[in-house]
């Protein structure tokens, strides 16, 4: 147990060193408590893939589009994008996390979604395709 304690230490100094706002990003978190959490309580680092995707796995707009059938523009991708945020915060009540991501080229804040969230997403683009015509 102390060796799982020690590298809970170092992840987060490392973390610290990389990016002192590391607790920010919400999916970096998921991700780690996942990870943690695995290694911890069911005894082994590697569950989670085993085991397939986690819930915490995050999941890029267009990507779940293209498995959908629809291929979108970054404007289009953006305007789904609004559109999911709107569903998320009738779902849970609070607007969806942030994460730093680079797009053509500059970092842009963009909203956060995970595979718990896929649904939502899915939702989202169906309601974009049927008002598109797509």
């Amino acid at each position: 147990m102390d060796n799982k304690i020690a590298t809970i230490h170092s992840f987060a100094n490392t973390m610290e060193l990389l990016n002192p706002n590391w607790r920010q990003d919400q999916r970096v978190v998921l991700k780690a408590t996942d990870y943690l959490e695995n290694g911890i309580f069911e005894a082994s680092s590697t569950l989670q893939l085993e085991n397939g995707k986690s819930q915490s796995d995050p999941i890029p707009i267009a990507q779940v589009a293209i498995e959908i059938g629809i291929a979108l523009t970054s404007g289009q991708s953006k305007s789904v994008g609004g559109r999911i945020a709107k569903i998320y915060k009738e779902k849970y009540g609070e607007p969806p996390s942030k994460h730093s991501q680079t797009i053509s080229g500059q970092v842009l804040s963009v909203n956060s979604y995970t595979e718990r969230n896929r649904d939502l997403v899915q939702i989202a683009i169906a309601r974009y395709k049927l008002q598109s015509g797509r």
